[in-house]
């Protein structure tokens, strides 16, 4: 023991004039403990406990990249349980709040599809041209454009 703690000292690095306080590296390391939680429910198939780990990170203000994510994991929990109307929602949060993210044009195109399996193909495809017409050069306007019929 008492070596370990001399060769952690000894391989430490010097202290730096401004650290983080100890309250927001115990936020950044609960925040990141919740999602890792959240991550494993939603890997384990156990959608309803991924929701609530992933709800209550929203509201926890851990920080803007970390909010965007679980709201969009929220839409992927409802969506993977097949909870379309209540995936839409979610999916919308992102769009609505945070249109310029990544996470939006796939929140859009997961938007499309969840109105196609709602039998909603009108505004399936309404969305499917959205996401072509906001998001151009991402992933989904690719599969945005199969999914459309001439």
């Amino acid at each position: 023991m008492l070596m370990y703690f001399i060769l952690s000292i000894c391989t430490s690095k010097p202290a730096q004039t401004a650290k983080p306080t100890a309250s927001s590296n115990s936020k950044v390391a609960s925040a990141n403990e919740l999602v890792k939680q959240a991550k494993a429910a939603f890997d384990s198939k156990d959608y309803n406990k991924s929701y609530e780990m992933y709800e209550a990170v929203s509201k926890a203000k851990y920080g803007q990249e970390i909010t965007i994510n679980s709201l969009y994991m929220m839409g992927e929990s409802r969506f993977r349980q097949k909870d379309y109307d209540s995936a839409v929602v979610k999916y919308q949060d992102v769009i609505r709040k945070y249109p310029s993210h990544p996470l939006a044009a796939s929140s859009l195109y997961k938007q499309a599809l969840s109105f196609d399996y709602l039998k909603e193909k009108e505004t399936a495809q309404m969305l499917y041209k959205k996401v072509i017409e906001k998001y151009p050069s991402s992933p989904e306007a690719k599969q945005a454009q199969a999914k459309i019929k001439n």
